[in-house]
């Protein structure tokens, strides 16, 4: 029998439970090597209370924990599957961008049937807002018995160190999966503030002055983060949540936080508390800027700041996200797991 109770694809992480409980399996060094890995996953898996895997295992990686659901889910009986952080899309802008012409209906019929053969009865999906809880069942079809929340967390420790980004007050914004940057352009055209979008976005016509858009290192996207006036993540609706790492981090370092109202926003930011929530129109994301950038309203935002990393150290590190798997995996009591407001 294994001496831990629980194998995971996940790596090692903050806080006690984790390696108190966890096994974790490295991923393969190669592609080629995916057959060996999937091996190991069987065999290792034998004996455990549960295996977590992670949800974000895309078409850069073969879908690999996916198959691994598909294998334990089906086969490998008494075994709990646990697969985190679900945040699938119904397709691949690979195969898209590969077949023009049919990779769209081709690679969204090739993920539902993935996440149906992933499905087995001892599998639970987890997701990251509580509006998931409702649409992943109805995108995916599967049972909404199985599908779980888990809030998020913040991935940020500690700024890199490196030269200050730049003088003076500005907004910054990244990511991008989910972003709605046009919204963004026509909100802050005008207001006079320099903005930095961090991403791989393309602008369909030309910027307003102060607009600067490009990849940037990760040190220097958290460097910018960390100083900027305010962090504004315009998100798209869709079927699944995105932008909580971004703006986790931007309140663990007590930055104003500007987000549109989109599934996962109000299970992690309070409007008006621990952050600014509005809705995806640029008026109104417009007025909100222009309040966090009133010197007038400093004081009240930096008390905001304060609140906000108060509310992500009680509930959003890295620690209670991984506590919240233990629960699911069954090897942790729910009175253990960090609360939520939901």
């Amino acid at each position: 029998m294994p001496t831990l109770p629980v194998l995971s694809t996940i790596g090692p992480g903050a806080g006690a439970d984790w390696p108190e409980h966890v096994e974790w399996l490295p991923p393969p060094a190669r592609r080629r090597d995916l057959p060996r890995w999937l091996a190991a996953v069987w065999t290792r898996s034998r004996g455990r209370r549960a295996v977590v895997l992670r949800g974000t295992s895309g078409a850069s990686e073969v879908y690999r924990d996916l198959l691994a659901a598909v294998l334990l889910g089906r086969l490998r009986r008494g075994v709990r599957v646990v697969v985190s952080d679900a945040t699938i899309e119904p397709g691949s802008r690979a195969v898209e961008r590969a077949l023009p012409r049919v990779g769209g209906p081709l690679a969204r019929g090739l993920s539902r049937l993935l996440v149906r053969a992933a499905d087995g009865p001892a599998v639970t999906w987890c997701v990251l807002s509580s509006d998931e809880v409702c649409s992943f069942p109805a995108t995916w079809g599967v049972a909404a018995r199985k599908v779980v929340h888990t809030p998020f967390m913040s991935t940020v420790w500690a700024v890199p160190e490196g030269p200050a980004e730049r003088a003076g007050a500005y907004l910054f914004s990244g990511g991008n999966s989910l972003r709605d940057y046009d919204l963004l352009v026509r909100a802050v055209d005008g207001l006079g503030v320099p903005t930095v979008v961090a991403s791989s976005w393309s602008p369909g016509r030309s910027l307003p002055a102060g607009v600067e858009v490009g990849l940037v290192s990760h040190d220097r996207f958290l460097r910018l983060l960390a100083g900027a006036t305010a962090v504004v993540l315009p998100l798209e609706l869709a079927s699944r949540s995105t932008g909580q790492q971004t703006y986790l981090n931007a309140m663990w370092l007590e930055r104003p936080v500007v987000v549109t109202d989109a599934p996962g926003v109000r299970d992690h930011v309070e409007d008006g508390v621990t952050g600014v929530v509005v809705p995806p129109e640029a008026g109104a994301l417009r007025a909100a800027l222009a309040d966090v950038l009133d010197p007038s309203r400093a004081a009240h935002y930096a008390e905001m700041g304060r609140r906000a990393r108060a509310e992500v150290e009680a509930r959003y590190r890295d620690e209670h996200y991984r506590r919240r798997l233990l629960q699911v995996a069954g090897v942790l009591p729910v009175a253990e797991a960090a609360g939520s407001r939901t």
